[in-house]
């Protein structure tokens, strides 16, 4: 009986002990810079797996940035995009730009496990692909987060399915320097060059701009939408569009959450829709030369 004591309370001193050393070993560590450390040797350690774990992990065709803009060129449909904000919707979250919604849920997930004609579908190709040749807080993001971005991702899109990058129109705060800004931008202006467009944002969005991303537009239809929880409004503003806007107009839309649903509803009515996401701002950015500061980036990302 002494002995079953002994063997308790030594077992107790063991466990305050290796308490009190963790303690010191939290009080003394970045947490994320040791998960961010862990996640690159993890993919260290996946060159060696590789082959192996291709054929026993079910992945999803995604094209890359520079094939995904060849699409949109030269066989151009309605495209919808889903990051990390349509997933938190999908899985119940607020994210800055929207309060979840069931609905708005509901639809996303709708579009996202869809086999359309009429639409190409947009998923974030970071999640299957290398971190690396990203800026540093892409790249910390990309490790911290892709496994379950991914995993998401594979369980509830389809296999059938040939997605785009949703990304593809990003690049100056996505990539290092070495990557040719000017190229991008160009080829992109150059998709609505001469165009006829409906430009549908948040009030007072664009207007604030230095540089504007979509001036060389032959015509451009504003329609202008709530910055935060748009699609609170969403019966109103698809409205708006219908009553406003001729059918053979580019419709580009810069809209957070809501721009996704906006751009399949508007392919099913015959519209040419894109969502676009942060391309105005972020060509604003590109032409002001803003540095890349911890700062900057915050605010960019911010809700206007």
């Amino acid at each position: 009986m002494k002995h079953l004591h002994f063997d308790k309370y030594h077992r107790i001193k063991q466990l305050i002990r290796q308490l009190f050393k963790n303690l010191y070993y939290l009080a003394n560590t970045d947490l994320s810079d040791k998960f961010y450390e862990t996640k690159d040797g993890a993919v260290e350690d996946s060159f060696y797996e590789f082959e192996q774990n291709k054929r026993l992990l079910k992945s999803l065709s995604v094209l890359s940035q520079e094939d995904s803009l060849s699409k949109l060129e030269s066989f151009p449909k309605s495209f919808v995009r889903f990051g990390d904000g349509e997933i938190d919707i999908i899985q119940g979250k607020d994210c800055p730009f929207q309060s979840y919604d069931p609905v708005l849920s509901s639809r996303l997930l709708e579009i996202l496990s869809s086999d359309r004609n009429d639409i190409y579908i947009g998923i974030n190709r970071s999640y299957f692909q290398s971190a690396f040749g990203f800026i540093e807080r892409n790249h910390r993001f990309y490790r911290e987060h892709n496994t379950e971005y991914r995993r998401f991702f594979v369980s509830n899109c389809n296999s059938d399915v040939q997605y785009l990058d949703a990304c593809c129109f990003g690049a100056y705060l996505r990539y290092e320097e070495s990557f040719d800004y000017e190229r991008h931008y160009q080829r992109l202006r150059n998709l609505i060059n001469g165009r006829n467009i409906a430009l549908v944002a948040g009030y007072g969005i664009i207007e604030k701009l230095e540089y504007q991303f979509f001036d060389v537009a032959s015509d451009i239809i504003r329609i202008n939408a709530p910055c935060i929880n748009a699609f609170d409004e969403y019966d109103q503003l698809l409205s708006n569009i219908q009553n406003e806007v001729p059918i053979n107009y580019l419709v580009c839309i810069i809209l957070g959450q809501t721009a996704t649903v906006l751009a399949a509803d508007l392919a099913e009515k015959g519209y040419l829709a894109w969502d676009m996401g942060h391309i105005a701002k972020e060509y604003d950015a590109y032409r002001r030369g803003m540095d890349k500061s911890k700062e900057n980036l915050d605010k960019f990302w911010a809700p206007d």
